[in-house]
């Protein structure tokens, strides 16, 4: 994968938790040439990376960067990291009311994407609070959130009613609550299936008694794909949340995988992740999936599309300043 120039380089290696020696070196030698280092906050902010770049400088390289920059980037990420763990909060709080109501929740990104791949809710950019719940539960749910400092948002015209979700605005208005009752998007075409993906949760841990379900190691790298197909692989953080996923201690049932991409409507989308990860950061798939990947002749075109669209999208106006993502 080629770079435009070193502070896009630069971004990318340390859009990784944790780093490996070769990625390491890489950055040393990078950082012996002039930087950019305006030009790096722009990239990182615009492809929603910020708190890994901020932490692998901060951990490795604090006192490379000018002085100036590096506290502007501290402040940055001590505001982030307060509304990150006031969300992580709000989230818990509604775990304990639907167990008391006899409600099962599900997040799938958010603080628990965070705190299961990345090692720290700290680490990972998000706007919203995605709560899953059975369609049966929308409204008990409902009614728990206008109960508790949560307001509806209605779409402003020509914008219509989603129909897989309702959002609600906490009081704040530091963040919102997305309340799902369908893991997939209507307008989302793959058709991957995750039939029985409510039986096969795993449990993430904050604290000795506080816990969060989320979907199984092969269920949620799925979700991932099909998440970063949605939105066209447009950004370097749906690539972060795979590779994260793929380098933690999360098992996967890799043959079955495999079948759930053969089977996909449009499997080559959810592919096209899988081969992105192996391509920017370079990271070892397993020989089934990597086999796929090569067999496939329209994959290397997808992926140098996508790649593209991520670059473009470090060039629009506005980006930059895009500070929080789902």
């Amino acid at each position: 994968m080629e770079f435009r120039n070193p502070e896009e380089e630069l971004v990318v290696l340390c859009a990784q938790t944790p780093l490996m020696d070769p990625t390491k070196a890489q950055i040393q030698t990078l950082l012996e040439q002039p930087i950019n280092w305006s030009a790096c906050h722009e990239y990182a902010q615009s492809q929603h990376v910020t708190p890994l770049f901020f932490h692998t400088l901060f951990t490795y390289w604090k006192r490379t960067p000018p002085t100036p920059f590096i506290d502007e980037l501290r402040q940055w990420y001590q505001k982030h990291s307060i509304r990150n763990l006031m969300v992580t909060a709000e989230m818990l709080k509604f775990k304990q009311f639907g167990l008391e109501l006899d409600v099962p929740l599900l997040v799938v990104r958010g603080p628990v994407l965070a705190r299961l791949t990345y090692g720290d809710v700290r680490l990972r950019q998000f706007a919203n609070l995605d709560l899953f719940v059975h369609a049966e539960d929308v409204d008990r749910m409902r009614d728990l959130l206008l109960e508790n400092n949560y307001d509806a948002i209605t779409p402003a015209p020509p914008a219509e009613p989603r129909t897989d979700c309702a959002v609600f605005a906490h009081r704040s208005r530091l963040f919102n609550v997305e309340l799902h009752w369908q893991l997939w998007p209507p307008h989302y075409d793959a058709r991957v299936t995750l039939d029985g993906a409510w039986d096969r949760l795993q449990s993430v841990a904050f604290t000795e008694r506080e816990s969060m379900s989320t979907l199984a190691g092969g269920d949620l790298l799925l979700y991932l794909c099909g998440h970063g197909a949605v939105h066209d692989w447009s950004r370097l953080s749906y690539l972060c949340d795979v590779n994260q996923l793929l380098l933690s201690r999360v098992s996967f049932d890799w043959p079955g995988v495999a079948k759930q991409i053969s089977r996909a409507q449009d499997g080559r989308s959810l592919l096209l992740g899988l081969a992105l990860v192996r391509t920017v950061f370079g990271t070892t798939l397993p020989a089934e999936i990597a086999s796929m990947c090569d067999r496939d002749g329209q994959l290397n075109k997808r992926l140098t599309e996508a790649w593209e669209r991520m670059r473009e999208r470090s060039n629009q106006p506005g980006t930059a300043r895009s500070i929080h993502s789902n």
